[in-house]
C-alpha cells in the first residue's frame, strides 16, 4: 500500500481523473452515435461513411499539429487538446445539416487525436522509468472502467432521453476533463538539455509504425463499418448497441 501511494502522486490522481471523465464523455457518445448519424440526423450509409474519413484527416496531420505547437507546455497542450474535443462533441447536439456535422468532426477530430499522444506524455513525465508501464496500464484500466460506465448510462436512459442530449452531456464532461489538466504543473513533459526534434521517424521502429497503421484500418472497419450494418439492415436500437 506504501508503494502504491508513493506511485500515485497528486499529479498523477489528477491525470487519473481527467482520463476517467474524458473516457467517460466517450462512452457516453459512443454508445448512440450510430444511431444518432442514422435515425436523429437521418444519414445515408455512404454519408457516415464519408464523415468517418474526413474524421481522420486531422489524424493523418497530426504530426505537423503537433510539430507546430510543441514549444507550449505539454499540460496546455493536453487541456487544450481536451476543451476543443468537448466543444466539437458537445454542438453534435444542435447540428441539423450534413456540411455543420462535418465541420463538428473536424473540430472535434483535431481535439482527439491531440489528447492520445499527450495523454501518455503527461503520464510518462509524471512516473519514473520503472514503473511506467504500471501507470500507463493503470490508466488504460481507469480509461476502461469509465466507458464501461459511460456506455451502461446509454442502455440504461437511452429509452427516455434524447440521443442529443448524450452529445451534449459528452461534450461537457470532457470539456471539465480539460479544465482539470490546466492543474497539472507546466513543467511536467518540459525537456531538460538538449532541444527535442520536432518530428521523430526511425527506421528502427518500422514494424511498430505498420502495426499501428493496421491497427487504426482495424478500428475504423469495425468502429464505422460494423455497427452501421447493425443499425442500417437489422434495426438495432441505442439500448442494444451499447449493451
Amino acid at each position: 500500500r506504501r508503494q502504491l501511494s508513493a506511485l500515485w502522486t497528486p499529479q498523477l490522481l489528477t491525470l487519473a481523473a481527467a482520463v476517467f471523465l474524458t473516457r467517460l464523455g466517450q462512452g457516453l457518445m459512443s454508445g448512440v452515435s450510430t444511431n444518432f448519424f442514422v435515425d436523429t440526423l437521418g444519414l445515408s450509409g455512404r454519408q457516415v461513411l464519408w464523415m468517418t474519413s474526413v474524421r481522420e484527416v486531422p489524424g493523418l496531420l497530426l504530426v505537423f499539429l503537433a510539430a507546430a505547437i510543441c514549444h507550449l507546455p505539454l499540460a496546455w497542450r493536453a487541456a487544450g487538446s481536451l476543451l476543443v474535443m468537448g466543444l466539437g462533441f458537445g454542438l453534435y447536439a444542435i447540428v441539423h445539416s450534413y456540411a455543420a456535422l462535418l465541420a463538428m468532426v473536424v473540430l472535434a477530430s483535431v481535439g482527439f487525436h491531440n489528447w492520445g499522444p499527450s495523454e501518455g506524455a503527461l503520464a510518462l513525465g509524471m512516473a519514473g522509468k520503472e514503473q511506467s508501464g504500471r501507470v500507463l496500464g493503470g490508466l488504460a484500466s481507469m480509461g476502461a472502467l469509465a466507458s464501461i460506465v459511460g456506455i451502461g448510462l446509454v442502455a440504461a436512459l437511452s429509452a427516455i432521453l434524447p440521443l442529443r442530449l448524450f452529445y451534449a452531456a459528452g461534450g461537457l464532461v470532457i470539456a471539465l476533463a480539460g479544465l482539470v489538466v490546466l492543474r497539472v504543473p507546466r513543467t511536467v513533459g518540459a525537456s531538460r538539455g538538449a532541444a527535442v526534434p520536432r518530428i521523430v521517424v526511425r527506421r528502427k521502429y518500422w514494424l511498430y509504425y505498420v502495426l499501428t497503421f493496421f491497427e487504426g484500418c482495424r478500428t475504423q472497419v469495425f468502429g464505422a463499418f460494423g455497427t452501421l450494418v447493425l443499425v442500417e439492415y437489422y434495426d438495432l436500437r441505442v439500448g442494444q448497441i451499447s449493451i
